[in-house]
This record gives structure tokens, sequence and C-alpha cells, in this order.
């Protein structure tokens, strides 16, 4: 004998079916706010901004950089392993936060610079703290070996095919799109931050590259 299926169930089994549905739409719904909060408390996932102030920089042409590098390495550094034994020699030095800046999450630099670069590194950390009354500005790159700048060239279109600045130790990026912990825009920080980088432009201490793409000063030491 066969089960015969009654139709008045159909309704029943619907209405289960939908507050189920329902149910599980709502759950996944209360993560994503949560998710979302989260990384706005924490500021490390912020990636709308509104850039407010009009930079009237001066760009310096590229290869000035790049002879700056040159001047004080004979070739670049090819990979990590070749940049530590460098730092065991004193030749680079390990960069941490320090007064007015933070050292963001590196994906394709390592944290060294050159004795020259890491002294005006400071400098600008110093001048910008006193300039805008304690913020800190984000580093975004420090030293990129010639194995990392290859394989940044594959998602960064500013980074150049051929050898940067980055790989002779001489060169950083300050982001001007976030500052402090929060990672936040700020204009008053930006503002000071440009103004600090143009003075020590004009005591041919640095040589500056804005980049648009990637929202950063590109610094090299002079």
């Amino acid at each position: 004998m066969g089960f015969k299926f009654k139709r008045k169930g159909l309704p029943c089994l619907f209405s289960i079916l939908v507050l189920a549905g329902l149910a599980v739409g709502f759950t996944y719904a209360i993560k994503a706010f949560r998710s979302n909060a989260s990384s706005s408390a924490s500021g490390k996932k912020r990636n709308d901004y509104t850039i407010t102030y009009k930079s009237v920089i001066k760009n310096n042409p590229y290869r000035l950089h790049i002879a700056e590098g040159k001047k004080r390495v004979s070739t670049p550094y090819k990979n990590s392993s070749e940049l530590r034994k460098a730092s065991h020699k004193s030749k680079v030095k390990r960069i941490s936060n320090s007064t007015g800046f933070i050292v963001d999450d590196l994906s394709h630099s390592e944290p060294y610079l050159h004795p020259d670069a890491a002294k005006i590194l400071f400098e600008i950390g110093k001048r910008f703290s006193e300039k805008s009354d304690g913020h800190k500005f984000i580093i975004t790159s420090l030293t990129r070996t010639i194995e990392n700048q290859t394989k940044l060239t594959k998602s960064n279109i500013n980074a150049s095919p051929n050898t940067s600045s980055h790989s002779y130790a001489v060169s950083f990026d300050l982001a001007y799109s976030k500052f402090n912990r929060n990672r936040e825009y700020n204009h008053n920080a930006h503002k000071a931050l440009e103004e600090t980088l143009i003075k020590l432009q004009k005591e041919k201490q640095i040589y500056v590259l804005r980049e648009k793409q990637s929202a950063c000063y590109h610094v090299t030491v002079r």
C-alpha cells in the first residue's frame, strides 16, 4: 500500500522553509555587521577616504631617485637573505615604529634602510610630529629587493618593471590617505606631512615623487 501525500501539508512545509531561509539570512547579516564593525574599530581595513588637502608639492624626476641609490650602493639588493647579511654588517638599519610614524604591515618590502635614509626618515618623523601635534604617518614600503620588486610589478601599476630606488635601500613610501593607528584620513595631518617634505626638499635633503594611484609620497634621501 503506497503513501498518499496530503496537499494540505504543502503550505505548512513552504512556511517552514521560508522561515528557515529568513533565519539563515538574518544570521549572516548579523555576522557581516559585526565583522564590519570590528574592521572599522581596528582601522586596519578601511579603504574609504576622500582627499581634501590640495597637494602643491613638486615631483622630482625618478632618475634622480635612482642616481642617489647608485651613489650609496654598488648593486641593488637581490633578496631578503642578502639584505639580512647587510644588516649584520651595519650597511642597513632595521626600521620599526618611532616618533611621528608607524610601519605598516609590509607585504612587498623589508623593514630596512640605508643609514642615510634611516636618518632622514627619523628627521621627517620628528618634524612631522611637532608640526602636527603628535599625529603619526604610515610607512607603506621600505626596501624592496629585486625579488620583491618582481612580485610587486604584477599587482601595482606604479611599481617600476626595472630596478627601483627601493632596491638600493634609499627610498621609502609614506601614505597620505591614512594616519595614526586608526588608519583614517586626516586633512591637517596630510597638510603637515606635505609641508614637512617640501621644507626638506628645499633644504636639498630629499627627493619626492607623489604617487596618486598608491596615495603615497615616494621619498629618497639625497
